[in-house]
């Protein structure tokens, strides 16, 4: 791909307009109805209650990476020609 310069446009790591919204709205009906969340996941048989808490906790605490120990890795082999 050729490096043009970019002209207009978002800056680098700016949302767009609907992602922003959209994010100020879910954040709002949670935020509105915590205590009926709270209410109905008490509700729940813990078996279900546990797998809530789970699927939850993808959006507070980020996901690891898979760490490749050094032994695992494989070296790798360049053949240049000219």
């Amino acid at each position: 791909m050729s490096e043009r310069k970019k002209y207009g446009g978002r800056k680098k790591g700016t949302l767009n307009k609907q992602t922003a919204k959209i994010k100020e709205v879910v954040y709002s009906v949670v935020t509105n109805n915590i205590d009926q969340l709270q209410s109905d996941i008490d509700l729940l048989e813990p078996k279900d209650r546990i797998n809530v808490m789970l699927k939850l906790l993808d959006y507070v605490i980020p996901k690891k990476k898979p760490e490749i120990e050094e032994e695992d890795k494989e070296p790798v082999n360049f053949i240049i020609e000219i």
